[in-house]
């Protein structure tokens, strides 16, 4: 799959990476922002799991804030 990147004035809308992982952590592993989805928050084991698996197919995007790039 070829990288992407899709600049917006705020945000970088690009192909999702295993380098991921720490940001995908940090939103999932938070009970608050994880009642949106399903299951339970995750490990960091998990997190590192699942951004390899979304860095591999082509319908994961990752969204990222241009200032905090993350």
């Amino acid at each position: 799959m070829k990288n992407i990147t899709i600049p917006t004035p705020r945000l970088l809308i690009r192909s999702f990476t295993s380098q991921d992982a720490q940001d995908l952590f940090d939103y999932l592993s938070t009970p608050e922002v994880y009642r949106y989805e399903p299951g339970e928050p995750i490990t960091i084991k998990q997190a590192y799991t699942i951004s390899a698996d979304m860095s591999n197919n082509e319908h994961f995007w990752a969204v990222e804030l241009k200032s905090e790039k993350k």
